[in-house]
């Protein structure tokens, strides 16, 4: 294994005013942006030198944070930071990069493990861009023998998140005379609904979720702001089909059913019985495939309109790169437009996946559509809540159950 090595670096700085604040990460911050991300290259920008390193960080537990500092800029611009690690054995540690959206929500930009850092054979690593005025950095878990110095900072002006069709638009509205290719997935439509979240300050906003159990919708945990008043499950929402509302709440106290780093989130129906004859849809925790065609079903908000369009679904070029597959994480080419996060990934009617969003590294350039899968979000399940994950329509349950869950 080659060991990652200082480099430095000798910049002449422009006169710029900024400040480096403590942060206290006690709280686990909500995940927006967590796929699998490398960059060897610094973006371009305004670079500002920084310098600072780490004291040499000894092992601990690994969900304590080992060391952290922010980086904040007086104006809201996008910041990405450089990074190079020293370490002499490869221990269970990783590094977090966070920021705030613009719902003022701590989020969660990247993140590299050890096992990455071990791989970038001395170069420095560049972080994915944070959208805002300030930038955290934390170093978490078993780190040791490992220090982490600075490189630096980029500071640019460019919108990163974005949610578009990858390329040619193929959702496709259900119940229109163009939408023949949907056929195969009219037996799942009902189960997917629009979800209508409103709170105090933003007012209504919408995200696509979908029955995964009698009482029960996964979604998205991005989708739920602060100050929300109340969420709405909007099923049947489509062309020529009576609208049937649903009241949703969030599990209250320290939830077990939502997952921040994950990004997901169980929902609870609180009035099962107006849909009885809505199914649930199945779960396929083993069965996530590169290359494989696949399906979604969502409520997208459609260009040049405000309020969530009718149920759309696309079955065409709808796939995940084989080379783009992580452990837990995804990119997949299936169309999406804003409202689409929570929207199903289906591979012959069961679920392997979630979208939760996309990203790009300029405006124009095509965008990556991201999504958690099934496997993890069960995974978590195994370890903090058996009584849900027992109610969830599985594929081969009980096996999964006995092969994953039960401790040796």
């Amino acid at each position: 294994m080659k060991l990652v090595r200082n480099i430095n670096v000798f910049v002449r700085i422009a006169a710029i005013i900024f400040v480096f604040t403590p942060v206290n990460f006690s709280k686990a911050a909500e995940t927006f942006d967590t796929r699998p991300h490398f960059s060897t290259a610094p973006p371009s920008g305004n670079f500002f030198f920084d310098g600072r390193a780490s004291p040499p960080l000894k092992a601990g537990d690994p969900n304590e944070e080992a060391w952290s500092f922010a980086i904040t800029y007086p104006k809201k611009e996008s910041i990405s930071v450089g990074l190079n690690f020293e370490f002499s054995t490869i221990e269970k540690w990783h590094v977090e990069i966070s920021g705030l959206d613009k719902y003022e929500n701590e989020v969660i930009y990247d993140t590299i493990t050890a096992e990455d850092a071990a791989s970038l054979g001395g170069q420095q690593w560049w972080s994915r861009p944070v959208n805002g005025a300030t930038l955290w950095v934390r170093v978490r878990g078993n780190a040791g023998n490992l220090s982490v110095s600075v490189v630096g900072y980029y500071v640019f002006n460019k919108p990163l998140r974005v949610e578009r069709p990858v390329g040619e638009d193929d959702l496709k509205a259900f119940g229109t005379e163009n939408a023949q290719e949907l056929q195969s997935l009219l037996p799942y439509s009902d189960s997917v609904t629009l979800l209508i979240f409103t709170t105090k300050k933003r007012g209504r906003y919408p995200c696509t979720g979908f029955r995964v159990a009698v009482e029960w919708i996964l979604t998205a945990n991005h989708c739920l702001k602060k100050n929300l008043v109340s969420i709405q499950a909007e099923f049947f929402f489509e062309n020529d089909k009576s609208v049937v509302t649903v009241p949703v709440r969030i599990p209250t106290g320290k939830s077990k059913k939502i997952n921040r780093d994950l990004d997901f989130a169980f929902l609870k129906l609180l009035a099962p019985g107006k849909i009885s004859n809505t199914m649930s849809l199945k779960l396929a925790p083993s069965k996530i495939k590169a290359n494989k065609k696949l399906a979604s079903i969502q409520h997208p908000v459609m260009p040049g309109t405000s309020a969530p369009a009718f149920k759309h679904g696309v079955a065409r070029d709808c796939y995940i790169d084989e080379k783009q597959t992580f452990p837990g994480w995804f990119y997949h080419h299936c169309d999406t437009y804003p409202g689409s996060s929570g929207s199903p990934i289906l591979d012959d009617g069961e679920v392997v996946g979630m979208h939760l969003n996309s990203w790009s590294e300029t405006p124009d350039a095509v965008p990556l559509n991201y999504g958690v899968t099934v496997f993890e979000v069960l995974k978590h399940l195994c370890r903090r809540d058996m009584e849900l994950l027992a109610s969830l329509n599985v594929s081969e349950k009980d096996k999964w159950i006995k092969n994953h869950c039960t401790k040796s």
